[in-house]
C-alpha cells in the first residue's frame, strides 16, 4: 500500500523522537562484514537499559568487542563525543585487519573537558569502519558538574618571561568555579621552590555557574582573579625557574597546580665565590713507608666550566705526594674530587708534619688548605715496648728480693723469741719456793 504524505510525516516524527531518547542505543546495520558484540564504558556494559551519567573532567575507558563475519583489511574503531564547543573529543584505534570468525577487543579512552557545558545531553558515538563499510553505535550521555570543581582559567606573569634578580614579580591568578557548590576560603599560593620564596592569598567566596546565571551576576560571579607579589632574591643565579601556582579548596581536600617558566638574570659573581672547596680530613696518622690519602672536593657554582688543579708544598723534605688527577674540569652546578696520596720516607723519624695544598682555578689560587700528617715509626714502638718490659722485670725481681729478706728477718726473730722462752723456763725450774705461815 502506498504511504500518503501525512503518514510519511508521522513516520519521520517517530524516528526523530527515538533518536532524541538519551538512554537509548542505536546500532546501524550497514554492513554484514563485522558487528559489535559488547561495548563497555568504565566497566559498565551498555545496552538499551543503560543510562550514562558522567561528570566534567571524568575519564571514559571504552572497551569494544567486534565480531568479524568476514575477512576485512584496514578496519578502524573511533569513539567520540559530539557537541563540545571548543574542539573534538575523540580517540581511535588505528588500522587493523579482521579474520573471519574471530572476535577482536579494542580499548579507547576519552577525557571529558572540565569546561564542557554541564547539565546537558550529549551523544557518545562508537564507529567501526573500513574503506567501504561502517558500523555505528550511539549512546546518550548526560554530563553533570562535579560537586567541587575549581579550574585555573589563566595565570599571568609580569614581567612575563625574563626578570632581573632583586626585582618584583607580579602574578595574576584567575579561577572559575565549575562545580555544583559554592567554594569559600580558597587558598592561592605562588612559589618558586628553587629560590625558596612563596606568597599566599585567599578568595573568600567563589559562586557557581548556576548562581551567576540565575541571580545577580555582579555579586555572584563564578570567576575571580587575584594579584600576588614575589620578590626575586638579589643573589639569585641566572637560569630558568619554575613558578608554581597551587590552589587549595574544599576545606583542604581538593588541590590544583599549574607551573610556568620564568627566566632570571642574576648579578655577576666573583670567581672565588663560584667555587666551594672542602676536604675529608685535615689530620691523619700513618707509619713510615706507608701511604695515606687526603681528598679535596670542589663544587663549581659559576656559569662556565672551570679547570682546577691542586699543588702540594711542604712534603718533599720527609716524603712524597702524588695528586690525581693533575687537572680536573668541572661543569657549572657540578662537583669534582682530587686525591692527594702522601707517603713518608722509610728513614723518617716519628713526628708530626704540616703541609699545604693549593687549589687553583687556571692560574688563580682559590684556597690554601693546611694538612697535618703524623708519622709513626714501628721500631721505636718496639724499642719502647722492650724498655717497658725490662723495667717491669727489674721491679719484679727487686720486689722478690725484698720479700725474701723480709721472710728471713721474720724467721730469725721467731727463732730468737723461742730461745728466750726456753731460758726463762729453765731458770724457773731451778728455784725453791718457800711459804711462810705466821704463828697464832
Amino acid at each position: 500500500m502506498k504511504m500518503t504524505r501525512h503518514m510519511k510525516n508521522i513516520a519521520f516524527f517517530v524516528l526523530a523522537l527515538v533518536a532524541l531518547v538519551g538512554t537509548a542505543v542505536s546500532v546501524s546495520a550497514s554492513t554484514n562484514d563485522y558487528s559489535f558484540d559488547i561495548i563497555k564504558v568504565n566497566g559498565l556494559e551498555t545496552d538499551v537499559n543503560t543510562a550514562l551519567d558522567i561528570e566534567r573532567g571524568e575519564r571514559l575507558d571504552i572497551e569494544v568487542w567486534l565480531i568479524a563475519n568476514a575477512t576485512v583489511e584496514d578496519v578502524e574503531i573511533t569513539a567520540k563525543i559530539n557537541g563540545y564547543e571548543y574542539g573534538s573529543i575523540s580517540d581511535s584505534t588505528g588500522l587493523f585487519n579482521l579474520d573471519e570468525g574471530k572476535t577482536y577487543k579494542k580499548t579507547l579512552t576519552l577525557y571529558v573537558p572540565e569546561d564542557i557545558e554541564a547539565s546537558e545531553d550529549y551523544t557518545l558515538r562508537i564507529e567501526a569502519s573500513d574503506q567501504n563499510n561502517e558500523e555505528t553505535a550511539t549512546f546518550g550521555l548526560f554530563i553533570d558538574e562535579q560537586r567541587h570543581g575549581l579550574a585555573i582559567f589563566d595565570v599571568l606573569l609580569n614581567p612575563s618571561s625574563t626578570i632581573a634578580a632583586g626585582n618584583s614579580l607580579f602574578t595574576t591568578v584567575r579561577l572559575e568555579n565549575l562545580g555544583e557548590t559554592e567554594e569559600n576560603d580558597v587558598k592561592v599560593t605562588v612559589s618558586i621552590p628553587a629560590l625558596g620564596i612563596s606568597t599566599v592569598n585567599y578568595l573568600d567566596e567563589l559562586n557557581t555557574e548556576f548562581d551567576e546565571e540565575n541571580e545577580d551576576h555582579l555579586r555572584n560571579d563564578n570567576s575571580k582573579q587575584m594579584d600576588l607579589l614575589l620578590r626575586i632574591p638579589s643573589d639569585a643565579a641566572t637560569g630558568t625557574y619554575d613558578v608554581q601556582v597551587d590552589i587549595e579548596y574544599n576545606r583542604g581536600h581538593s588541590f590544583l597546580t599549574k607551573t610556568l617558566s620564568l627566566n632570571v638574570e642574576g648579578t655577576a659573581q666573583a670567581a672565588g665565590a663560584q667555587t666551594v672547596i672542602n676536604s675529608d680530613s685535615s689530620s691523619k696518622v700513618v707509619n713510615a713507608g706507608e701511604s695515606v690519602e687526603y681528598k679535596v672536593m670542589m663544587a663549581n657554582l659559576g656559569l662556565e666550566p672551570g679547570v682546577y688543579s691542586v699543588t702540594v708544598d711542604g712534603v718533599s723534605a720527609w716524603g712524597e705526594a702524588v695528586v690525581q688527577p693533575s687537572f680536573l674540569t668541572i661543569m657549572p652546578d657540578s662537583t669534582g674530587e682530587v686525591t692527594i696520596t702522601v707517603t713518608p720516607y722509610d728513614s723518617v723519624d716519628a713526628a708530626s708534619h704540616t703541609w699545604v695544598a693549593k687549589v687553583m682555578l687556571g692560574t688563580d689560587v682559590l684556597s690554601e688548605l693546611v694538612f697535618t700528617t703524623k708519622v709513626e715509626v714501628e721500631n721505636t714502638v718496639e724499642q719502647s715496648n722492650d724498655t717497658v718490659k725490662s723495667v717491669l722485670t727489674a721491679i719484679f725481681f727487686i720486689l722478690l728480693i725484698v720479700l725474701v729478706v723480709l721472710a728471713i728477718v721474720i724467721a730469725f726473730r721467731k727463732v730468737r723469741s723461742d730461745d728466750d722462752e726456753d731460758e726463762e723456763t729453765s731458770a724457773l725450774e731451778g728455784q725453791t719456793y718457800y711459804q711462810y705461815y705466821p704463828r697464832n
